[in-house]
């Protein structure tokens, strides 16, 4: 019995055929899966930073207020210094005390909530007037905000180091959304001898569903 080479072609044409239609769908398979996952984490990093955007939201509105024109928020009731002076005066010890707690509770929440892919910057920013100028206006601001964390510390008002970095910083008489130079009475410029206190979360790392990290 006589074999022709075309007897074997057709066959092994449609074999190669099938054979190369397996692989394509294989890889559109895979390709698919690959871009769902892709989805999915970016889906799911976008509503992260969303709520991370969203997290000052979770401030004590009783101690804080938002000014929208500095994209900030401040003390509802800041603290007063006396001219020239780092000393918190004795009358807002209750106040910032209530303040400090309040913060730790804060983050203590929200680290049960986002674990550990959430790392905090609380900034303690003293601030200085142009009365009675001081020759170093710079290290008084520094110094007032230093005074600040002092106090919570000698309270047990300790934040964890695992999440939170405190930084301590002072302005002077510089940087914004100070109050007006105002003399000879100076009623707004008093007001500048102040600290602002603000939170900045940092995403440290992302994990999505399928156990990928994103730094």
């Amino acid at each position: 019995m006589k074999f022709n080479i075309r007897d074997f072609f057709w066959p092994s044409y449609v074999d190669l055929l099938t054979s190369l239609f397996i692989i394509m769908l294989v890889l559109f398979v895979l390709s698919y899966k690959l871009l769902s996952d892709s989805k999915k984490a970016t889906e799911d990093e976008l509503k992260k930073i969303n709520e991370i955007q969203r997290i000052s939201e979770n401030l004590p509105k009783k101690f804080f207020e938002y000014q929208n024109e500095f994209k900030r928020w401040t003390l509802i009731q800041p603290t007063q210094f006396a001219t020239g002076s780092d000393v918190i005066p004795s009358n807002d010890f209750s106040y910032l005390k209530e303040v400090g707690d309040s913060l730790v509770q804060m983050l203590n929440n929200l680290q049960k909530k986002y674990g550990d892919s959430l790392k905090y910057l609380i900034i303690i920013e003293g601030m200085s007037s142009k009365i009675g100028y001081d020759s170093d206006p710079n290290n008084l601001s520094y110094r007032r905000a230093k005074s600040l964390v002092n106090f919570w510390k000698r309270n047990n008002i300790i934040f964890n180091p695992q999440v939170c970095e405190v930084i301590i910083s002072g302005s002077g008489i510089e940087g914004i959304g100070r109050y007006e130079y105002d003399p000879p009475n100076f009623n707004q410029e008093r007001k500048n001898q102040r600290i602002l206190i603000q939170i900045v979360p940092k995403l440290s790392k992302f994990k999505d569903h399928t156990g990928v990290d994103y730094h």
